[in-house]
């Protein structure tokens, strides 16, 4: 169970970290 909670925790991470730098290309843009 703690293992697929880790890796859970790396997928949200991640993903958040993907958004950001999507963020950052949106404004960079404007």
């Amino acid at each position: 169970m703690s293992e697929f909670k880790i890796i859970g925790e790396n997928i949200h991470t991640t993903r958040s970290i993907k958004l950001g730098e999507s963020e950052q290309k949106k404004l960079i843009q404007k």
